[in-house]
């Protein structure tokens, strides 16, 4: 009866980890898109062939798995046809003249990536941005374990990233005040990145 208790368990774990869903979040710097897919080698490279994204309306398009693949998977990131050059990026591998993004089956289930880019959008790189004046407010700074985002106008997005360009934690915010745990970001200095439909609100930060 104990060896069939154990298998049940057994069992159990492996359908509920193989049935969870795998989440690409997909940021453009410049949000003019209309489609947003995946190629890679299961579809063939076709640019028309792989998985549609779904919009989030604040300048990012979200892929869902389910369940999650389980094997590697090797793609880039294809908007209205054109498929993002990643050449010489520094998160991504030379493979022979390649340059692909790939998920691994040992990687986490919810993966945000910018597309063309590793790092994240700056207000250098929007086609809108937005004045920082009086837009959005991050305090403390320095700060520790948590911080306070105060918004006079729509922000739904906001992640932070490192001084290597790889985003460390990403948030949803609701309303015009969210207070945002930033437990388990090592010390360091980092860009906040606040998302609207007309731009990028970016500042810096130190957490010690």
């Amino acid at each position: 009866m104990k060896n069939f208790t154990l298998i049940l368990c057994s069992l159990f774990l492996t359908i509920t980890a193989f049935g969870q869903d795998l989440v690409i979040n997909v940021t453009l710097c410049d949000d003019t898109a209309n489609s947003v897919r995946m190629t890679g080698p299961w579809w063939g490279w076709d640019p028309n062939g792989g998985p549609e994204a779904v919009s989030n309306d604040d300048g990012t398009w979200s892929f869902t798995f389910t369940p999650a693949p389980d094997a590697d998977m090797e793609y880039k990131i294809v908007v209205n046809g054109v498929s993002e050059d990643l050449t010489d990026e520094p998160c991504i591998i030379n493979q022979g003249g390649y340059f692909n993004r790939f998920w691994y089956v040992t990687d986490p289930l919810e993966n945000d990536v910018t597309f063309g880019q590793c790092a994240a959008c700056t207000t250098t790189n929007i086609s809108n941005p937005l004045k920082p004046e009086g837009v959005v407010n991050v305090f403390p700074n320095p700060t520790t374990n948590y911080l306070n985002v105060s918004t006079t106008t729509d922000f739904k997005r906001l992640n932070i990233v490192n001084i290597y360009g790889s985003v460390v934690k990403d948030f949803r915010l609701v309303g015009n005040f969210n207070v945002l745990d930033l437990n388990g970001i090592a010390p360091g200095i980092y860009l906040v990145n606040a998302f609207s439909q007309d731009g990028v609100f970016t500042n810096q930060i130190t957490v010690k």
